[in-house]
């Protein structure tokens, strides 16, 4: 058996990779998946409104669009990932505190976060396809300005996800 000594104690590798030990690391992993896809998007289907067009200056137009994008995932994370650990805490555990319950259960049959991850998964591979496979059809076809172009490309994004 592996072990280690940190801060006094002892640290075997059982202890390390046991599942109530990573739930720091899943919660990580949820953020990241949420914003692969709310990044991105801010550019490919909002074309970085409402940072551009403006006359914002470099380093002041970048971190005003990472800032957006981080908004809108953590926006997400909230409505997507946080109610599954609230199921976790709340039920599992018995110990949640203002945390609400899985909201997707009737539509997917199961409330577990994995079903998140493969809807969000394909909006991504959507996403990446029409902007790189696509050149941007149909969401250019879109006469409409920003922002309801690329809310309408949202929702047309999230339903075929």
């Amino acid at each position: 058996m592996t072990r280690a000594v940190c801060s006094g104690r002892e640290l075997t590798l059982d202890k390390l990779v046991a599942g109530g030990a990573r739930y720091a690391e899943r919660a990580v992993v949820c953020f990241v998946l949420i914003g692969f896809f709310s990044s991105p998007a801010v550019t490919i289907l909002f074309a970085k409104w409402p940072i551009r067009p403006s006359d914002l200056k470099q380093p002041m137009a970048g971190l005003a669009e990472f800032s957006w994008a981080s908004l809108g995932t953590m926006f997400f994370y909230v409505v997507l990932i946080v109610p599954f650990w609230g199921m976790l805490y709340g039920k599992v555990f018995g110990s949640s505190f203002g945390m609400n319950l899985p909201w997707w259960g009737g539509i997917a049959g199961t409330s577990h976060v994995h079903w998140v991850f493969g809807w969000w998964e394909w909006m991504i591979v959507m996403l990446f396809m029409t902007a790189n496979v696509w050149r941007g059809k149909p969401w250019s076809l879109i006469q409409w300005p920003q922002p309801l172009k690329g809310a309408l490309a949202f929702v047309l994004i999230v339903t075929l996800g």
